[in-house]
């Protein structure tokens, strides 16, 4: 393995985990896996998914970090600010999102980190944006680097796959018992998948509950079996399960959306856990649910993928709004 996987230190590990006050109707334990203390610059599940790619893009000789997600992405602010941190330049090519107030910081904190911004109203044209940007940058030889879709591959999933084992220690150590069930969110699969092949490998018998944040188009049990058996065959592992198990019914009506049962999930958690609507307030929501049909005495985790650690934010862009994107009739670049 040594000669095939690049890795550099970026995660603040193990993080912790820790008792939940048990929702109404819950006879069981509930406890949270606090990831968004991966990093005290910008936390999250990315930042265990950049030990591989940013090691690989050094490795390459690349000076700049090219990613896609949208407007409110926290990929995107996670790569601009840990890829300036080690000397990169980031370019993110940005779609339309609901706009919320987090999506509205997190543009920003991308401004802010000094990330150039290129936007698109949808995401096919954010796609294309992203391949128009890395072909202008070899063209001059600055050497770009760019991130899969959601921080996703093979090789950077290993780093969920040693969460997994990062988790059974935890549960050897008496921190917490064994989980009857984990819920994480989901949306390009590689968090979920690597953290199943992991738990397997370490001899846990959890089962993970992917909660499903986009449309069945993008996240889906084929899809998330197929990242499944592209991490098991990377670490030459038993590719047998069919375990997955992905939870519908909790994404909203688009990609971003806010829903009421994610807005109320976030104020269930606060000020506990910090979370948001795109993805952790969702995961939330279905776990809750989870636990209150739940059997007596069941222990289940939610896995916290969101940041928690603050940033610096650009000033001036209070009055961003849904409108005023859609109406952009040119893909601005912002500085």
């Amino acid at each position: 393995m040594a000669e095939r996987v690049r890795w550099r230190a970026l995660a603040l590990l193990p993080t912790p985990v820790e008792v939940l006050p048990s929702p109404p109707g819950f006879r069981g334990r509930l406890y949270v896996k606090r990831d968004d203390l991966t990093s005290s610059l910008y936390g999250g599940n990315k930042i265990r998914k950049f030990e591989y790619l940013f090691a690989r893009a050094a490795h390459a000789g690349a000076r700049t970090l090219v990613a896609v997600g949208g407007i409110g992405s926290n990929q995107g602010l996670a790569v601009a600010l840990h890829g300036r941190a080690l000397g990169f330049s980031v370019e993110l090519s940005l779609a339309w999102q609901p706009i919320t107030e987090g999506v509205r910081r997190n543009l920003r904190g991308m401004i802010a980190a000094g990330a150039r911004l290129h936007y698109a109203p949808t995401t096919i044209g954010a796609l294309w944006h992203l391949t128009r940007i890395a072909r202008g940058l070899r063209r001059r030889g600055a050497a770009p680097f760019v991130l899969p879709i959601g921080a996703t591959s093979a090789e950077s999933s290993l780093g969920y796959v040693f969460a997994g084992f990062e988790l059974a220690e935890q549960v050897r150590a008496g921190l917490l018992p064994e989980p009857d069930r984990i819920y994480v969110a989901c949306g390009t699969c590689g968090t979920a998948a690597g953290l199943i092949v992991g738990c397997r490998l370490a001899g846990l018998k959890s089962r993970v509950s992917a909660v499903r944040i986009s449309g069945r188009l993008l996240t889906n049990t084929p899809l998330l079996l197929r990242e499944m058996r592209r991490v098991a065959s990377f670490l030459k592992a038993h590719t047998g399960w069919q375990d997955a198990g992905l939870v519908g019914g909790y994404a909203g009506a688009r990609y971003g959306a806010p829903t009421r049962e994610a807005e109320a999930a976030i104020a269930w958690a606060a000020p506990r856990l910090s979370l948001e609507t795109t993805y952790t307030g969702k995961a939330l929501a279905a776990c809750l649910d989870a636990c209150r049909a739940a059997d007596a005495g069941e222990t289940i985790l939610f896995w916290n993928t969101y940041n928690s650690a603050s940033f610096a934010m650009a000033e001036g862009f209070d009055g961003l709004s849904a409108a005023l994107v859609a109406e952009l009739a040119e893909p601005p670049v912002l500085h």
